[in-house]
């Protein structure tokens, strides 16, 4: 029987860029983290053309909709015992 460890935490979507200038949504934590994800970034790719100002409406929109980001690993992963 497979086992599932998930873990959640409050995340702040805010817009990044590369250094060519393409937009993308990183993470920041915004109180409760997720120890897996210590020591990592979380960020979204957008699609290719997306503007400054798309990307910030992006972000707010993530932040006014979503709740606790939340990931799932299960036991056949490497990180499964790690906590």
């Amino acid at each position: 029987m497979t086992q599932a460890r998930t873990e959640r935490g409050k995340y702040f979507f805010k817009v990044s860029e590369y250094g060519d200038g393409t937009c993308w949504i990183s993470t920041e934590n915004n109180g409760k983290h997720m120890p897996l994800l210590e020591e990592a970034l979380l960020g979204f790719d957008l699609p290719t053309g997306t503007t400054l100002k798309k990307a910030q409406a992006i972000a707010d929109f993530l932040n006014d909709n979503l709740g606790d980001v939340s990931i799932t690993i299960f036991d056949t992963h490497p990180m499964y015992r790690k906590k």
